[in-house]
């Protein structure tokens, strides 16, 4: 198993240095180590949302939706405007199933970031499950065409840029 040099041992007070070694053990694969440093994390400073947003994404991951969940509200309650906390959790509310509260979730992502292509998807995806399907189709497709001027005068400014 791969040790991650420097970071081996750890200030025990130190919260950002876990939540950044549990990124890179979480990118490296290991997992369960990532687990261990995201969970010390917040024990040593309840106000770093990272580490509940990382570990939200690994019991997602792991299909525990009810942990998942915990630690994406957490993050919500620390980081409103957070656009991937909300995504995230209608994203655990749609595996379980909970149609009413996933859009709600993806509704508030597309506020904080309104060209998210993916939480449109999965906004549709949800109305689709619903039965909803007028829903599903006009109300994304209505939204981007509004704004669309924007999104391409955003496109073409950047392209002039480059």
């Amino acid at each position: 198993m791969l040790r991650i040099a420097g970071l081996s041992k750890l200030n025990a007070s130190n919260a950002n240095l876990y939540d950044a070694r549990g990124r890179l053990h979480h990118k490296l694969g290991q997992n369960e180590r990532a687990l261990q440093d995201y969970q010390r994390a917040p024990e040593r400073n309840p106000g770093i949302y990272r580490s509940h947003l990382d570990l939200g994404v690994l019991y997602l991951k792991q299909k525990d939706y009810q942990r998942s969940l915990h630690h994406f509200d957490r993050v919500v309650a620390l980081k409103p405007k957070l656009y991937a906390a909300y995504q995230n959790r209608g994203i655990v509310y749609l595996q379980l199933k909970e149609y009413q509260a996933a859009p709600q979730n993806f509704d508030r992502a597309l506020a904080l970031k309104p060209a998210s292509a993916q939480v449109y998807q999965l906004r549709g995806d949800t109305y689709k499950a619903l039965q909803k399907y007028q829903r599903a189709i006009n109300r994304p497709f209505r939204i981007t065409m509004r704004r669309l001027p924007l999104i391409l005068s955003s496109r073409m400014h950047c392209l002039v840029e480059a």
